[in-house]
């Protein structure tokens, strides 16, 4: 289900010469069940000057920079190695002596407040505790500079062995600071503004060409769904098939607040379950993935005769969908069956959408395997949906299905490895949604899946 352009907004900025400009677009794109996402096109030049002898430096939060050609910034701040890094104590002496450290224990006793303060390094020293630990009392600050003192001898010594190598990453962070500000002072910064005039131009040409506002028919107050801008008619949500269209202007209400609802036009469609059959009534703005603190995420429609999809299941789907892949959940394959000869079913089928087989349909580039503690521990779920470790080994049941999951386990990798298609197994615990996320999007990498506007936005 790829993407595909809504809308573009044009942005503008002045040149590094000052005598042209240089210019960006951020595009809305939406998919087949009404998801969308802003993409930023490359920079464009409009200046022959920049063009030759300056490049882009996009930087994140900002419009970044135009950068000579020649010089680049360096790439990472030098690192220490964790065994050299100084400790509190040893950073303290490096800049502290003991008559120092000495004196500023005498200004403490002597003034008693932190206000009173008058020898400078006891002062900076206090406003520094204060400001970590939001602590006036001079006692603690005493009794660390004492412990310091005591321990001066042996804190020093410790100092001494990392000081060469302290000082050698000083003085590379030194040099890539140098660095860094040089090319900064050489490069121009880039401030940009919606180009209204631009936006205008473009828009003349694209009035009254839209055969969607030319064909619907407004329903008195009622406002369209973003989701009538797209077709998902043949595509697949959760476990169901998206079979047609049968009310391209449906009205219906949704709850805003209290007593209050919001008249909306959406779309109709028929779809079928891949698991059980069932024929479900479904509306377009449905197809989207919920959360509350109770379900956590969840599909807002699909077939509630089977399974229902777990929040891990609904965030992979949203995850998914926000990198505009075809997919269907609860999928089967013709041979794969289980004891009872119904068919074993995997998480996730993802589809390539440029390759068919001889029937039409989309073939399956990947297959996902969510795999929660039962693949991995024996027990049961409960019913509030926890599993619950049988550490003993004392229920039969459990030992009888810990020991059939692992059998199917193994029987989907055979077949996977029989038929030549790739599976990809993510644990439970990267179930949260950055860590799965990541996990997924490592994946999709490595089954190369590339940024051409139809997989994914890398």
């Amino acid at each position: 289900m790829p993407f595909r352009e809504e809308s573009r907004r044009p942005f503008k900025a002045p040149c590094a010469c000052g005598h042209g400009f240089v210019r960006y677009y951020k595009v809305n794109e939406i998919n087949e069940f009404g998801q969308e996402r802003e993409i930023e096109t490359p920079l464009e030049f409009h200046c022959d000057y920049c063009k030759q002898h300056y490049y882009h430096l996009p930087m994140p939060f900002t419009g970044g920079s135009l950068v000579p050609i020649g010089l680049s910034f360096p790439k990472k701040v030098p690192d220490l190695e964790r065994k050299y890094r100084l400790t509190g104590d040893e950073s303290f002496i490096r800049s502290h002596s003991r008559d120092v450290i000495e004196a500023m224990i005498e200004d403490m006793e002597t003034h008693k407040f932190l206000a009173r303060l008058s020898f400078e390094p006891a002062s900076r020293y206090a406003y520094d505790w204060y400001f970590l630990h939001k602590r006036k009392s001079l006692k603690p600050m005493i009794q660390t500079l004492r412990r310091i003192l005591t321990n001066y001898d042996s804190i020093q010594a410790e100092f001494l062995k990392k000081k060469p190598y302290v000082d050698a990453h000083d003085a590379r962070v030194e040099e890539y600071n140098t660095r860094y500000h040089e090319v900064e002072s050489q490069s121009h910064y880039l401030r940009f503004d919606f180009d209204e005039q631009q936006y205008q131009a473009e828009q003349v040409g694209l009035m009254g060409n839209s055969e969607q506002d030319q064909s619907r028919t407004y329903h008195g107050d009622a406002k369209y769904h973003k989701s009538c801008k797209v077709d998902s008619t043949g595509h697949y949500w959760a476990n169901l098939h998206i079979e047609k269209c049968i009310d391209p202007h449906c009205e219906i209400e949704k709850p805003l607040f209290l007593t209050l609802k919001e008249k909306l036009i959406v779309k109709k469609y028929l779809c079928k379950c891949i698991v059980c059959g069932q024929e479900i009534e479904a509306y377009s703005s449905d197809f989207e993935i919920r959360y509350d603190d109770g379900r956590g995420y969840y599909p807002a429609i699909e077939c509630n005769n089977c399974r229902r999809s777990t929040s891990f299941e609904a965030k992979t789907m949203e995850i998914l969908l926000g990198f505009g892949l075809s997919f269907a959940r609860e999928y089967s394959l013709d041979g794969l069956v289980g004891d009872s000869g119904r068919p074993l079913r995997f998480d996730f089928a993802i589809f390539d959408p440029s390759s068919s087989d001889d029937g039409g349909n989309s073939r399956i580039r990947l297959l996902l395997e969510l795999q929660g503690p039962h693949h991995y521990k024996q027990g049961e779920y409960d019913e509030y949906g926890d599993f619950i470790e049988d550490k003993e080994n004392s229920s039969l049941r459990a030992k009888a299905r810990s020991e059939k999951q692992l059998r199917y386990d193994c029987l989907k990798q055979q077949y996977c490895d029989e038929h030549g298609l790739a599976l990809e197994k993510i644990k439970y615990t990267d179930s949260s949604y950055d860590k799965l996320e990541e996990r997924i999007t490592g994946i999709l990498r490595k089954y190369g899946f590339e940024s051409n506007g139809d997989d994914l936005p890398f």
